[in-house]
């Protein structure tokens, strides 16, 4: 799905979209304090951190949309929105957590990391759209089409009213089959 893309971008996307998993995590962990004020701190640390780079991922769009090369009269069939999430849930982001009972922090953060790792260069060598619950939340849904590309699309549904569209290609190689669609409706462009 992201061939042709930055690593940058892509381990931003692939963070932001984890996010869940990674929160669960730091519940899990135990440290000294009696309380579980550490474990809620670095949740909203994640979620903090997760947002911001969500936010500019959501702004990378936008900025592609305005300096890329467009593509006019790109027929549109939708074959799925924003991918399978609950399977995602609960295939990908909450296996990622079920770790040893009396395992140690460290244990858990490197086999987190590892099954993480392994997610990560599995999702960018397959064809699947991979879910960003963030990303959904700030109005970029992902649709798949019948022809086999991918459209990111910002502050709109692309649905039946739209039969042609103008995109812009994400990535810079041509061999990219993921778009972006902006109807100007969630920045101010017309």
């Amino acid at each position: 799905m992201f061939d042709g893309t930055s690593l940058f971008f892509r381990l931003m996307y692939f963070f932001t979209a984890v996010t869940p998993a990674s929160i669960m995590l730091s519940l899990q962990l135990k440290f000294d304090a009696s309380d579980r004020l550490v474990n809620y701190g670095i949740s909203l640390l994640i979620l903090d951190v997760s947002v911001a780079i969500a936010l500019k991922l959501k702004a990378m769009l936008i900025n592609r949309v305005e300096v890329g090369v467009q593509k006019t009269d790109f027929s549109v069939k939708v074959v799925a929105r924003n991918g399978d999430v609950v399977t995602f849930l609960f295939g990908v982001i909450i296996p990622s957590v079920l770790l040893p009972e009396g395992a140690e922090n460290v244990e858990k953060v490197v086999i987190f990391s590892v099954v993480q790792l392994l997610v990560y260069i599995i999702s960018i060598r397959t064809t699947s759209i991979f879910p960003n619950v963030l990303l959904m939340i700030l109005g970029v849904d992902i649709y798949q089409l019948s022809s086999g590309s991918y459209v990111f699309s910002i502050g709109s549904k692309i649905g039946k009213k739209h039969k042609d569209i103008i995109i812009t290609r994400l990535g810079d190689d041509v061999d990219n089959e993921t778009y972006i669609f902006d109807s100007g409706d969630d920045n101010g462009k017309s």
